[in-house]
């Protein structure tokens, strides 16, 4: 979404945010970028889901890391 928001492309999130943090953050950095969040909702005591991918510059390999 964001690609295509650089891009001059409207976009819109669809979906939900967890209370905490990282949905915090998600949304201001979506926001930020020109995505229209205005229909994502923010679910109360609900968490996001964070993952960090590692690439291998040589192989392409890839290491998806979760936090549930």
């Amino acid at each position: 979404m964001v690609a295509c928001a650089r891009l001059g492309w409207r976009t819109r999130y669809i979906g939900s945010f967890g209370e905490d943090e990282p949905g915090r953050l998600s949304r201001e950095s979506l926001t930020r970028e020109g995505v229209d969040v205005s229909v994502a909702r923010t679910v109360a005591g609900a968490t996001n889901r964070v993952a960090v991918i590692l690439v291998d510059s040589r192989s392409g390999e890839r290491t998806v890391l979760w936090y549930h």
